[in-house]
């Protein structure tokens, strides 16, 4: 009798269901020079690759793969941007989020605006065919203008699972003072339910235990209150039906000391997209002069104030080519 109720208790154990799961064991990873301390579940590994466009310079890629789980943290220091408007560190953040929507050529399922204490960021929830992506982003401006992003890849049938693996890892980033002491983020934001009687708007919920929750029927129109949507559908400028967007005005590049003491001349091209909500994201630099000149170039775009492009009477998000000429006489 004692033999039979262990062999039930045995297969009992293995017939539990898989979304009682145990989260992963991780281990507290920091850097000192990228000025973090994150919970990995292995040793990361690390990468670099040069930017070019918004953000220019290093980005420095730590990431793990275990259990068929994708964690990755990414940072890189902002070079040439004016960081001491909040707009325009507002601008950064959402056009960086913009980006790596854009990149992942997915579906927004959510977007709120969130901080790290006092540091302002963005946290969006993306389906990229049978994968979901749950992805955080902040400006940390302290002694150094830096940009972190963080983020956890799964596959969509297994999010249940490891609801809480993938929550902890993304809470347990945190930044290093001067002593090399963590920092905690006393305002960990999380997607949760959409208000019933607001489908396209997400609140951030600090006491929130769950990620799972969310509306995933197709929808590119989510927005949050504070800041305009993380919108998809992006045509280019050229395409017949579609009026191009109108610039109305245009600030002057600043010409760098540097620029004028090697006698450098031309066009800086970029290329934007010009949203419907009359703001400006993802901005690529297609053609460079270098010594400053596409900063400047990227601060002045920044600066545009134009009305949104059409097709079929709607306003749509366009991307399209801006060019800033540069010349000494």
């Amino acid at each position: 009798m004692r033999i039979l109720s262990i062999i039930t208790i045995a297969l009992f154990l293995v017939l539990l269901p898989s979304h009682i799961a145990k989260a992963q064991e991780t281990k507290s990873f920091v850097s000192k020079e990228g000025g973090f301390s994150i919970d990995f579940p292995d040793k990361p590994e690390k990468s670099e690759n040069e930017l070019k466009g918004l953000i220019k310079g290093k980005l420095y890629t730590f990431s793990v793969t275990k259990n068929n789980l994708s964690f990755s943290l990414t940072y890189t220091d902002c070079e040439g941007i004016d960081h001491k408007a909040t707009a325009n560190k507002e601008v950064i953040v959402y056009s960086v989020a913009g980006g790596f929507l854009e990149s992942k050529k997915g579906d927004l399922l959510g977007a709120i605006k969130t901080h790290f204490n006092s540091f302002i960021g963005r946290s969006i929830k993306i389906r990229s065919n049978d994968k979901l992506i749950f992805y955080r982003v902040y400006y940390v401006d302290d002694k150094k203008d830096r940009l972190y992003q963080v983020s956890v890849t799964i596959n969509k049938k297994d999010v249940s699972a490891n609801e809480e693996t993938i929550l902890n890892f993304l809470n347990s980033f945190k930044l290093l003072d001067s002593q090399g002491v963590a920092i905690t983020n006393q305002e960990n934001n999380l997607l949760t339910n959409p208000d019933p009687s607001s489908p396209k708007q997400l609140t951030s919920n600090s006491n929130s235990n769950s990620i799972t929750n969310i509306n995933t029927s197709h929808n590119t129109n989510i927005s949050d209150a504070a800041s305009p949507s993380l919108d998809t559908n992006i045509v280019s400028a050229g395409v017949e039906g579609i009026k191009t967007p109108q610039i109305t005005q245009k600030t002057k590049p600043k010409y760098t000391e540097k620029a004028k003491a090697n006698s450098v001349e031309g066009i800086v091209i970029l290329s934007a997209v010009f949203r419907r909500n009359a703001t400006m994201t993802d901005i690529k630099i297609i053609n460079s002069l270098g010594y400053g000149l596409d900063e400047e170039a990227i601060k002045a775009a920044l600066l545009i104030k134009f009305t949104p492009g059409e097709k079929d009477g709607k306003t749509v998000n366009v991307r399209a080519r801006l060019e800033f000429t540069f010349s000494l006489l």
